[in-house]
């Protein structure tokens, strides 16, 4: 019996010394470099080498202080309206909207192939979801451009410039949750 108090009592400080006390470290670090943007109704968390450079209405830069990729921007914009555009010089351009008689969200772009038979539009295809289950889909603008729709007529748009490195971007969505 003592036997197996004290090996339930050892499972319980395993337990506690290698799950939870990480995942209250985490919490503090998440915490910390989290960004709530309540005009907007969402909130994620930024690596602590991003700094917030600006915030207004409409747009939220940050940059990146140290590292490798020292100088790159991320750019968040909050954009209205029954579709969203993304564009780019040398990648051409793409349009999504949520489709009401469908009920799917649709994707117009150019014809890469026959760029004269003009723009083909498609179910859109996301490449990811955020936590809170919101679509997440690429768009044409250097290095890196992520769209999300919070309604059918509300999106956020991401992009980040510099020296190539995207990764920071994509963690980023993958902590956006709406609040």
């Amino acid at each position: 019996m003592v036997q197996k108090q004290n090996m339930n009592r050892s499972l319980a400080v395993f337990l506690f010394l290698v799950i939870i006390s990480p995942l209250k470290g985490q919490e503090n670090i998440h915490k910390s470099n989290s960004l709530v943007v309540q005009k907007w109704g969402v909130s994620f968390s930024k690596r602590a080498d991003w700094k917030l450079t600006n915030d207004n209405d409409s747009l939220i830069q940050l940059m990146q202080m140290s590292g490798q990729s020292k100088g790159d921007v991320i750019s968040i914009s909050k954009l209205s309206g029954d579709s969203i555009t993304d564009n780019d010089a040398k990648f051409g351009w793409i349009t999504y909207r949520y489709d009401k008689s469908k009920q799917a969200w649709m994707q117009s772009q150019e014809d890469e192939s026959n760029p004269s038979a003009g723009a083909v539009t498609k179910p859109a295809e996301a490449f990811a979801t955020t936590i809170d289950g919101l679509l997440v889909f690429s768009g044409t603008g250097r290095w890196k451009t992520l769209i999300i729709p919070l309604s059918i007529t509300s999106y956020l748009k991401f992009n980040i410039v510099g020296g190539g490195e995207t990764q920071p971007l994509v963690d980023m969505i993958g902590t956006l949750k709406k609040i």
